[in-house]
C-alpha cells in the first residue's frame, strides 16, 4: 500500500526549481569570468606590443644619432607608424633632447630619447601605451669623424 501525504506534494519539483537556478548562476558567472579572463589576456598582448613599438622608437632615435652625422633634436618629436603584421594601429612618438661637451678636443653629444607608443584612444576599453627612455653618446673629432 503507498502512503500519500497531500501537504507534501509538490517538494521534490521546488527543490528541482531551486537547482536548477543555482547551476545557471553558477554556469553565468563561469561565462562571465572566462570573458574576463580572455580580455585580460588581449590587453596583456596589447601591452606587449606597445612595449616594442616603444623599444623601436628607442632603436630608431639611437641608430639616427649615431649614424647619421647632421642628425639633431631640434624641432617636434619624430612620429613613426608601423606597416608590420604585428604592430599595425600603434603610433610611436620618439622625443629628444642633446647636450654637447668638448672634451680633450673631441666633441660628445649626449642624446635622451623618450618614446612614447600608444594604440587606440584614450579612455575607451581598447587604448594601450608605454613609454620608454634611453640615452646614446656619440663622440666626433675635430674633423668629423666619429672617435
Amino acid at each position: 500500500m503507498l502512503v500519500t501525504c497531500p501537504k507534501c506534494s509538490g517538494f521534490s519539483l521546488v527543490t528541482a526549481i531551486f537547482l536548477l537556478v543555482v547551476l545557471a548562476a553558477l554556469g553565468a558567472a563561469m561565462v562571465r569570468f572566462s570573458g574576463a579572463q580572455q580580455t585580460t589576456v588581449a590587453m596583456d598582448i596589447q601591452s606587449a606590443r606597445a612595449y616594442q613599438a616603444a623599444r623601436a622608437g628607442i632603436e630608431w632615435g639611437a641608430y639616427q644619432a649615431l649614424k647619421t652625422p647632421a642628425f639633431s633634436c631640434a624641432g617636434a618629436p619624430f612620429t613613426l607608424s608601423f606597416s608590420g603584421a604585428n604592430l599595425v594601429g600603434f603610433t610611436t612618438q620618439v622625443a629628444c633632447n642633446s647636450t654637447s661637451h668638448s672634451e680633450g678636443g673631441n666633441t660628445i653629444t649626449l642624446f635622451e630619447f623618450s618614446a612614447n607608443a600608444h594604440y587606440g584612444v584614450a579612455n575607451t576599453p581598447d587604448f594601450v601605451a608605454r613609454e620608454v627612455g634611453a640615452r646614446v653618446a656619440r663622440c666626433t673629432d675635430p674633423g668629423g669623424a666619429v672617435c
